[in-house]
């Protein structure tokens, strides 16, 4: 849920259930681009919803605001851990540009660590349902200098494409931390799971969505859509996603999505792994 949005003014939270927009029933709807569709509309415009709450015994209605103001997907703060300054990165999306906002957000946190420089970085994907694969990748290969980043396998386990790190620019010595809950999915994944095969980051949470396919969406003469899936993904080490998720070297609490950055504060936390 991204702050400022229409979505969190009215007070939605990650595992409601959105079931008709604009009085149309989402359980008829054939694909992600329907939905989409009737989410848009201009500055000030108003979209209704009917949403079955987690905790409410029946449906309600609300009404959002649309808004065209841009929302971060990126954002940065250093924690003190120990006496080291650890750089917490929350990322909420992957979309264009991402892969450049973690980097200069991570400039300006070493920056302001000063002279003892960063102690870590905790990388916060939960909630982030993934997005833009490339920039996935370009953020993993800010911290892995050379081999496979994703592999992408097609029928009959053939290889269709493999992502793989550069050299240049490559931070190969800060110790990395990526937190992940069970709604961090796709391109989350993709980060987690190439971080880890690396070697270079622990993983801790909850494990995975388990979403790593690489579809086609074809329009059919009626209006109607029709998604194949042609393709899934695999780790640097050959291990699927899809269906099975990133398991997480160390598990963490559930309630600490709610927290934001808190989570990352606690002795016991994502930040004393970095240590």
């Amino acid at each position: 849920m991204l702050p400022g949005s229409p979505a969190e003014k009215v007070g939605l939270q990650p595992g409601d259930s959105i079931l008709k927009i604009r009085d149309q029933d989402v359980a008829f709807m054939l694909s992600r681009a329907e939905v989409d569709v009737l989410l848009l509309g201009g500055d000030g415009e108003t979209v209704d919803l009917t949403v079955q709450r987690r905790n409410d015994p029946g449906p309600t209605a609300q009404r959002l605001v649309l808004s065209g103001q841009s929302l971060p997907v990126v954002s940065g703060a250093l924690v003190e851990h120990a006496g080291r300054k650890v750089a917490h990165v929350r990322i909420r999306a992957f979309r264009a540009g991402v892969a450049d906002s973690v980097r200069n957000t991570l400039k300006e946190l070493r920056r302001s660590a000063g002279a003892a420089g960063l102690g870590g970085v905790v990388l916060d994907v939960r909630g982030n349902p993934g997005g833009n694969v490339g920039e996935a990748v370009l953020i993993a290969d800010t911290f892995v200098g050379e081999g496979v980043l994703v592999r992408t396998r097609g029928r009959g386990g053939q290889i269709l494409r493999e992502e793989r790190a550069t050299q240049a620019a490559t931070d190969d010595a800060t110790k990395v931390v990526v937190l992940q809950d069970h709604r961090s999915a796709s391109a989350s994944e993709l980060l987690a799971i190439a971080l880890q095969d690396h070697g270079r980051a622990k993983v801790i949470g909850e494990r995975s969505y388990g979403k790593g396919t690489v579809q086609d969406v074809i329009g059919l003469d009626d209006g109607s859509v029709l998604t194949l899936t042609i393709a899934r993904y695999f780790s640097p080490k050959d291990r699927l996603i899809d269906g099975v998720g990133v398991e997480p070297e160390r598990r963490g609490r559930r309630h600490g999505h709610a927290t934001g950055g808190r989570a990352a504060r606690g002795a016991r936390g994502p930040v004393s792994e970095v240590n």
